[in-house]
């Protein structure tokens, strides 16, 4: 039976969703609707006709959803909703809610959750969004009685935001139909009356953001966000692009490029995540240009006409060295990466392009002669290191590099990562006779996040 604690009227973004959905709708998919208060109001406007799945990942509030058959417990049981689409036809609408409560990075079966709509479906993905947070988390009272929540309580939501989801969806065959936004005041105000004069402004741990466009406005003042997207099953290469683009490069949004998004928790997902970006990077080969990343790494390079060899730590499916072989196609440029699987999806493509990530494990020699490096590249590698594996493996750097080597690392803090401290960098290399000052990176004077390391040889 429904709960008697539900409030009767639905939230504003409850509201949205169901006026969203098409009369025409025949069977729609609820996850993580708690008590089935939005499932119940869109039941009654589709009437009778209409076939209703109900996921909810807290067992605790079955006992409120009695009125729908087959309610399922596990929102990533992709057999659950392939058996519900054989007896009932392919999904009219998919309603993710609350995704930062069980996204747990499963992108694969999300992905084949996808194929399960329509074509020309609607999804909705609604969340808690963890720019915003960053902000917010200082107001927030302890939300579980632990020492790890009375520190910073959102440590327990996953890393979800809405810039991310942007750009995963154009790589997930969708098109952005809308967004709604929980606005903070600052944000509200700039979206009620936006003009090139106004600037809606945060402080932040003592850095100033300010943002101009609506994605920045939604990328840091929407403290829980909602995307319409369309599915589509053969977009068009432009669709992809315009669904990609309109984002310029700023400082605010500078940390989110470090990073593959949405957050790939287990080895299934960074496969799946690795093979959509291929697929992306062979439709649009010609058109793409390196990320700000590698332009900006670039841009410290000494002396880089005169480099002919690099190495690039972590290098993934080869994606870095890629972008990294077209912007210097004088390099030599080669990969190193702990996972093969990773390397197995990418070696067809690095093969064409003649580039190369070789695998290596952390503790053991680099597959190198001495010196075979005059620059090598870290793009945050070292960051998610402890010093126990970091001290082999500087000295290992050391071994097989000739002129420098430049790191760009992460500084966010414990709770995104298990991050290598600080300072220990600098100590590290002090044990070898190097130095390596860090510096932080500063973007129009703001400091991104990030901290650069050049370390002479």
């Amino acid at each position: 039976m429904p709960s008697i604690n539900s409030l009767s009227i639905l939230n504003p973004l409850e509201e949205r969703i169901l006026a969203s959905v098409s009369s025409a709708a025949r069977h729609v998919a609820v996850v993580g609707d708690g008590d089935g208060r939005l499932a119940r109001a869109i039941r009654e406007k589709l009437g009778a006709g209409a076939r209703l799945f109900v996921v909810e990942h807290r067992v605790g509030l079955h006992k409120y959803l009695g009125d729908f058959d087959d309610v399922e417990a596990d929102p990533w049981r992709v057999e659950a909703f392939a058996t519900e689409a054989q007896r009932h036809g392919l999904f009219d609408l998919l309603i993710f809610y609350g995704l930062h409560e069980y996204w747990r990075g499963q992108f694969r079966r999300f992905q084949q959750l996808l194929e399960l709509s329509k074509p020309k479906g609607t999804l909705w993905v609604t969340f808690v969004n963890s720019s915003a947070l960053r902000y917010l988390e200082k107001e927030l009272p302890p939300l579980r009685l632990a020492a790890d929540a009375l520190a910073a309580p959102s440590r327990f939501w996953s890393r979800v935001d809405y810039a991310s989801w942007i750009a995963c969806g154009a790589m997930l065959n969708t098109c952005i139909e809308s967004v709604w936004g929980l606005f903070d005041h600052a944000s509200f105000q700039y979206c009620e009356n936006p003009t090139k004069a106004q600037m809606a402004e945060w402080e932040i741990r003592g850095v100033k953001v300010q943002a101009r466009t609506p994605v920045e406005i939604v990328h840091w003042g929407a403290a829980y966000v909602g995307i319409q997207m369309v599915v589509q099953p053969d977009p068009r290469l432009d669709d992809v692009a315009q669904a990609m683009g309109g984002v310029a490069f700023n400082p605010h949004l500078f940390q989110s490029l470090v990073d593959p998004f949405p957050e790939v928790g287990n080895e299934e997902s960074a496969l799946a995540w690795a093979e959509t970006e291929l697929r992306t990077l062979r439709a649009s080969r010609d058109s793409l240009r390196p990320s700000q990343l590698i332009e900006f790494m670039l841009g410290l390079v000494d002396e880089s006409e005169s480099v002919r060899d690099v190495l690039v730590l972590g290098a993934g499916w080869g994606r870095d060295v890629y972008f990294l072989k077209k912007a210097r196609p004088l390099w030599n440029c080669t990969g190193v990466e702990l996972s093969k699987e990773l390397i197995s999806i990418g070696s067809v493509l690095c093969h064409e392009e003649g580039i190369r990530v070789e695998p290596f494990s952390l503790g053991d020699k680099l597959p190198f002669a001495d010196k075979s490096f005059d620059v090598i590249l870290s793009f945050g590698f070292m960051s998610k290191l402890y010093d126990q594996a970091a001290l082999p493996l500087v000295k290992e750097l050391l071994r097989v590099g000739r002129k420098q080597i430049y790191q760009l690392e992460d500084s966010r803090g414990p709770e995104e990562a298990p991050k290598l401290k600080l300072n220990s960098l600098p100590s590290i290399y002090a044990q070898f006779e190097r130095g390596a000052e860090p510096k932080p990176v500063l973007i129009q004077g703001k400091n991104s996040g990030f901290i650069f390391y050049k370390v002479t040889i």
